[in-house]
């Protein structure tokens, strides 16, 4: 079974306060590229903080507003005194943390390029997908008020996915973790896939009586569905044992036996312990 890789499934929750205006994403299973726009969000706080930047941007201008005077351009050299050069020095720290704070919340690149070139901040905001991923779940809505930590979507990226193989616990003793297995798909055209055993689960499912054993395969283009199933051919190593026919065991109250045939028409119950 095709199961969603658990490392790769990820929650977007708010960042900030504020009210959602407008949604983007509009169905469980549609598919979603990293920066993409999800949501468009009206934010006092991501108001004051793009403020807050364009303050400091225009702070900026001021300080380096000596290097680009023609005078000091003629003269071959900066009027900037070292004071100059050290608030100019912290004018970029704090540019840099008050735009890791806008980019914290999910604006991207675009607005704060946007910033950059008009000094203009906007009221609503659109907030884009940190990472690529399929949508699983939505819980955000239109008109709806949000505060950070709200989860808004949920996401998996299914770039890599898990094969869920069911073992018996009597063949256990068979295989192990790192065996070579090759992966046959149903669907025709497909090619077998070449990969190892990665897990296997130390516990028997109460409801299955089976065993977890789990593969993970790359899955470009999402070519293996969540959900759907597949052959798995695990390629344990051989085991060295006495064999009998199934037919050929005795099954007692106090053991398992077979009967020994001793020549001469002679036969003799032997005790025997069973394996797989």
């Amino acid at each position: 079974n095709v199961a969603a890789d658990e490392s790769l499934v990820f929650n977007l929750n708010a960042k900030v306060e504020g009210v959602i205006r407008k949604l983007h994403i509009n169905s469980v299973g549609q598919q979603v590229a990293a920066g993409q726009v999800l949501y468009e969000i009206y934010s006092p706080e991501l108001l004051k903080s793009q403020e807050e930047y364009i303050d400091l941007l225009e702070e900026k201008d001021i300080l380096l507003a000596p290097m680009d005077d023609e005078d000091s351009h003629a003269r071959g050299k900066s009027t900037m005194t070292e004071d100059d050069m050290m608030a100019v020095k912290i004018n970029a720290e704090k540019r840099t943390v008050a735009r890791n704070n806008l980019l914290y919340a999910d604006v991207g690149n675009e607005l704060i390029a946007e910033l950059n070139s008009t000094y203009k901040s906007r009221e609503v905001v659109e907030i884009r997908a940190p990472q690529s991923g399929i949508v699983t779940r939505i819980e955000a809505h239109e008109g709806s008020a949000v505060k950070p930590m709200d989860n808004l979507f949920s996401f998996v990226n299914l770039s890599n996915v898990w094969i869920d193989v069911p073992l018996y616990p009597d063949q256990l003793a068979w295989v192990k973790e790192g065996d070579g297995v090759t992966i046959r798909s149903p669907q025709p055209g497909m090619r077998d896939i070449k990969t190892r055993l990665k897990l296997i689960a130390p516990m028997v499912d109460s409801s299955t009586r089976t065993v977890l054993a789990r593969l993970s395969i790359s899955n470009p283009g999402n070519q293996l569905p969540i959900g759907s199933f597949l052959d798995v051919i695990i390629h344990a190593k051989p085991h060295k044992a006495l064999a009998v026919p199934r037919s050929a065991v005795i099954r007692t109250g106090k053991g398992d036996i077979v009967i020994l045939a001793k020549g001469s028409s002679h036969f003799t119950p032997v005790e025997v312990e069973t394996g797989i």
